[in-house]
């Protein structure tokens, strides 16, 4: 969760190994045709169509930076999606169960989606302009060129606003993200001071200055409240203040967090996880319950990682059966995955000793 809370301090893209030492596809080439790909949402694209735009974004579930860009993506193609406004998402660099992943998402993924097959749409695209980190989209114009290359944070918004209405020049782009970049080098000068002040204070306990670092952050800019939120419960914990603590989570539950299964679900791991920083006279084990099971009727008691949060709540409020049965779920849903056996035996050794 921490991990979380500080990548969202910059638009970062995480770095593949093999990156291109010549580049053959430059802006203003014809874009390669996705040929080499698996189609697992929408309709398949066989060429880019004359007078279409088309977004490619280079992503894998692995990718923390990719994963938290996608809402973002997915609303540009809500807003833009009766402009002849194409997305697709391009699964690259040995990302790791894309259907699933994209099936749980729904209509907060609502574009054509495509799996690399074997690196050779990567090689075509990313290796082949000199890319090396993502996520990175690539604008596609509606002659078929490659317009425009960068970060899905940091002007693709302008890029195609700019597409949509037949006003982008490469100059003008230029001249947007020399703005662009003055706007966001003041917004690391604001954000970095207050981010170190929270990970020196969290890392060193001090949770009078997290409480008050986090809430700066948080006012400094909203995007930062859900991996902010369970620490700032933890803090109000740590600090005694429990019914403040329990009167934060509940308002999160009823308001921001109310359809936001992720963000439930991490409030509830942070409070009942192994590494909770909380002892078992500060763990509310109730109101972890509560938030776990808000969460898994929210993706239908059908998520893997959202039954495992759930049912480690009801294992440390003692509810041993339920713990066993939500964790057999959580192990079948997740294919056997081994870490998520290993809690099911701790919790079927409790149930039997009980």
């Amino acid at each position: 969760m921490l991990k979380m809370l500080l990548a969202g301090v910059a638009c970062a893209a995480i770095v593949s190994p093999a990156l291109a030492q010549d580049v053959t596809l430059k802006v203003g080439d014809k874009a390669p045709m996705l040929e080499s790909v698996e189609w697992i949402k929408g309709e398949e694209v066989t060429s880019f169509e004359e007078g279409e735009i088309y977004i490619l974004d280079f992503w894998a579930t692995w990718c923390g930076p990719c994963v938290a860009s996608i809402p973002h993506i997915n609303e540009l193609q809500q807003k833009y999606k009766e402009s002849k406004v194409n997305v697709i998402g391009v699964a690259v660099w040995g990302s790791q169960g894309n259907e699933e992943f994209v099936e749980k998402r729904g209509d907060g993924m609502d574009y054509r989606v495509a799996v690399d097959i074997d690196d050779k749409t990567a090689d075509a695209y990313m290796k082949a302009s000199g890319q090396g980190g993502i996520p990175t989209v690539m604008l596609v114009d509606r002659e078929g060129e490659i317009a425009w290359i960068g970060h899905p944070m940091m002007g693709l918004d302008t890029a195609v606003e700019l597409m949509v209405k037949d006003e982008f020049t490469q100059e003008r782009m230029e001249e947007e993200m020399a703005r662009i970049q003055k706007e966001e080098e003041a917004r690391q000068a604001k954000i970095q001071p207050v981010m170190m002040r929270v990970q020196t204070a969290l890392q060193g306990e001090d949770w009078a200055e997290a409480e008050k670092a986090l809430t700066e952050l948080v006012a400094l800019e909203k995007s930062f409240l859900n991996g902010a939120a369970p620490y700032l419960y933890v803090a109000k914990a740590k600090l005694g203040k429990t019914d403040e603590a329990r009167k934060y989570a509940a308002d999160l539950m009823s308001s921001v967090f109310k359809d936001d299964a992720q963000a439930l679900n991490g409030m509830c791991w942070t409070i009942v996880g192994p590494d909770s920083p909380l002892t078992d006279e500060e763990m509310d084990t109730q109101l972890a319950v509560t938030i776990g099971e808000k969460a898994a009727e929210l993706t239908d008691n059908d998520d893997a990682d959202v039954l495992d949060t759930l049912a480690r709540a009801y294992y440390v409020d003692q509810q041993l059966e339920m713990a066993v049965k939500t964790q057999k779920k959580a192990v079948e849903l997740s294919g056997g995955n081994t870490e998520f056996q290993g809690r099911l035996d701790e919790y079927e050794e409790a149930a039997g000793s009980s």
